[in-house]
C-alpha cells in the first residue's frame, strides 16, 4: 500500500475513529486501526466488538492499494506531532509503514489486516430515523448524565432511542431520576432500541452543531448512526426497559414556578460547602411563595431563599448532585417543580416548553 494524505485531514479522520479503541484488552488488534486503499478512496476504521466506526472516503492520493492495522494511539500521536503537510505512507509485505513527511522518517510495525474485526452488517433495518445533528446532540447532551453506572439493572446503563407518532424521544434512568427529552421530527412510524450508553457518548463527541442529517438506522441486534457518510456501529441492549411514562403519572398538587438560574446557582452554591461525595444532601422547604434551601456539613452551611410563584408547603431532601445535573440540562427561562409529599418525587417539566421532562426521587428525611 502506498498512500499520500493532507496532515490535517488524516488526523481528523484518526480522530473520528478513535475513541471505540481500549488499552485494556487481551486482543491487541482492538488497540488498532483499520486503514484501507481502494479504488473507492482512503477509509479508516476501529472496532473493539461492541461499537465500530467507519469513515467515509477521505482525500488523498492512492498509488498503490492495499491495507493495514496499526496501533492507533502510537499511529495518532505521530501524526499529531507532524507540521502541517503532505504525510506520505508506505506499507510492505510485512505490514512495516514507513511514515515520511519533509525531513521526518518513522517506522511502525503493523498488524495483518485480516486479524482484524471488520464492522457487523445491519441487517434487516427499520426505516432510517432522520435528524438533524444539533438536535441529536442536545437530546444526547440533557440526558446522558442519567444513564445507569452500576450492574444492577443491566438494561439502563442504555439510553431509550423511541419514535412514535412523529415524535422522536432519548430516555436515560439511574434508579434516582429519569431524563426525557422529546423533539417531533416528522418521520411516520413506531420504534423504540436501547443503545449503550458508552455508545450514545461516542456519537453525542462526533456530532456537530449545524443542520446536518443524521440517519439512523436499527436491527434487533444492532444499531448504524450515519453521520456526514461516517458511520458508527453498536450492539444494542436487550432487555425490557421500565415504563417511564407512567412515572410522571402521579399526583402532584403542589406545583412551583421558579426561575431556572436562580435555582440552579443557588444549588450549586450549596457544594462549597462538602468535598468530593456521593451525597450531598441538600433541605428545600416551601411556604407562603418562598423557596428555601439549606445545607449543612462539618465546614459550615449555606442557608438561601428563593422567591417562587404558586401555592403549597413541603420539606423535601434531595441529592445535590442530582439536582444540580438537571437544572443545569434545561435552557428555559422558568421551570415548574411539581411535587407531593417528602417521600414522593418531584418532577420537573417546562411552563412553555414541552419538549422534556425530570424525574428525581427526594432523598430519606431520616
Amino acid at each position: 500500500m502506498h498512500i499520500s494524505c493532507n496532515k490535517t485531514t488524516l488526523l481528523n479522520a484518526i480522530n473520528f475513529v478513535i475513541k471505540p479503541t481500549s488499552t485494556k484488552t487481551t486482543k491487541p488488534i482492538t488497540n488498532c486501526i483499520y486503514i484501507n486503499a481502494d479504488r473507492g478512496g482512503l477509509k479508516l476504521i476501529s472496532n473493539n466488538y461492541d461499537i465500530s466506526i467507519e469513515t467515509d472516503y477521505i482525500e488523498s492520493e492512492i498509488y498503490s492499494k492495499g491495507s493495514v492495522a496499526i496501533d492507533s494511539k502510537r499511529f495518532e500521536s505521530i501524526i499529531r506531532s507532524l507540521p502541517e503537510g503532505i504525510i506520505d505512507i508506505k506499507v510492505d509485505d510485512k505490514f512495516l509503514c514507513d511514515i515520511k513527511l519533509g525531513k521526518f522518517e518513522s517506522k511502525l510495525k503493523g498488524m495483518d489486516p485480516k486479524e482484524f474485526p471488520m464492522p457487523v452488517e445491519v441487517l434487516n433495518v427499520e426505516e432510517p430515523v432522520v435528524i438533524k445533528e444539533k438536535t441529536l446532540k442536545n437530546m444526547i447532551n440533557k440526558t446522558i448524565f442519567a444513564v445507569a453506572t452500576d450492574n444492577n439493572r443491566p438494561i439502563l446503563k442504555g439510553e431509550l432511542l423511541k419514535l412514535d407518532g412523529g415524535v422522536f424521544s432519548i430516555v436515560a434512568i439511574d434508579g434516582f431520576r429519569v431524563a426525557w427529552r422529546m423533539e417531533d421530527i416528522g418521520v411516520k412510524g413506531y420504534n423504540e432500541i436501547v443503545v449503550p450508553g458508552e455508545t450514545m457518548k461516542i456519537v453525542q463527541s462526533l456530532l456537530g452543531d449545524n443542520e446536518d442529517e443524521v440517519q439512523i438506522y436499527s436491527s434487533s441486534r444492532n444499531v448504524k448512526f450515519i453521520i456526514n457518510g461516517s458511520s458508527v456501529v453498536s450492539s444494542l441492549l436487550e432487555g425490557v426497559y421500565i415504563n417511564y411514562e407512567n412515572l410522571f403519572k402521579i399526583d402532584s398538587p403542589i406545583n412551583l414556578n421558579v426561575e431556572t438560574k436562580l435555582l440552579s446557582s443557588a444549588v450549586e452554591r450549596t457544594k462549597l460547602m462538602y468535598e468530593d461525595s456521593k451525597v450531598i444532601p441538600i433541605e428545600i422547604k416551601v411556604e407562603n411563595e418562598n423557596l428555601n434551601i439549606r445545607t449543612e456539613s462539618d465546614y459550615g452551611d449555606i442557608n438561601e431563599d428563593i422567591e417562587v410563584k404558586g401555592e403549597g408547603e413541603i420539606s423535601i431532601k434531595f441529592n445535590t448532585k442530582y439536582l444540580s445535573d438537571i437544572l443545569k440540562a434545561i435552557d428555559e427561562e422558568y421551570i415548574c417543580l411539581n411535587m407531593n409529599t417528602e417521600k414522593s418525587p418531584c418532577i420537573i417539566t417546562g411552563i412553555y416548553d414541552e419538549s422534556y421532562k425530570y424525574f428525581i426521587l427526594p432523598i430519606n428525611s431520616k
